[in-house]
């Protein structure tokens, strides 16, 4: 017996387009279907309902996302450096998915208030892979002894504000490098150095 293909990458892959372009109200479980080239019922056969749908797109790309930055956070440099590199692949990621990112921002509270536990859940290890990273700079010395889940909550909420607002003419580069020296220097000129 032949197993039906899995249509949800493709499907998921549309969605994510679709809601970008569209608010959540207007986008059809027809249009998905159509836009991923599979039939209606197959959309269905996945997702009972567009809330759910969207919820499959913002935790599939959540989860892609975590994937890069552990990528990232493995590598053998040192943590200064690691946090950088997750900073651009959050702010590359993202901006890639500019319509997705949206879609996260502007219909995540009104579609899946009452699905908020596994959204949380990815919120809280992509928090946890960047605050192993700072803990091994508090390790080597790099960075100073705070409370590295906390701090690395700080930084995500930095990330998504530049995100949000930031000027998207600057490549992400140049941007993390701003989040990052904010982060980790902050805004004030040090005593001495006043002129």
């Amino acid at each position: 017996m032949r197993r039906p293909k899995d249509h949800r990458p493709a499907i998921l892959n549309a969605a994510a387009q679709l809601f970008g372009q569209k608010r959540f109200h207007e986008v059809l479980m027809d249009d998905v279907a159509d836009a991923a080239g599979v039939a209606k019922g197959s959309v269905y056969r996945f997702y009972r309902n567009k809330e759910e749908l969207l919820l499959a797109v913002c935790l599939f790309s959540l989860d892609e996302l975590a994937r890069e930055l552990e990528q990232v956070a493995a590598r053998p440099e040192n943590a200064r450096v690691r946090l950088s590199r997750m900073v651009e692949s959050a702010h590359r990621y993202f901006r890639q998915r500019s319509d997705f990112f949206e879609v996260m921002q502007r219909e995540w509270g009104h579609a899946c208030l009452d699905k908020m536990s596994p959204f949380t859940a990815r919120r809280a290890k992509a928090r946890g892979i960047y605050a192993r990273v700072i803990r091994d700079g508090q390790t080597t010395g790099e960075f100073r002894g705070v409370d590295a889940e906390t701090a690395a909550g700080i930084l995500m909420g930095m990330n998504r504000a530049m995100l949000h607002s930031g000027d998207s003419r600057h490549k992400p580069e140049k941007t993390a490098r701003l989040v990052l020296d904010v982060f980790l220097s902050g805004i004030a000129v040090p005593k001495g150095a006043r002129s």
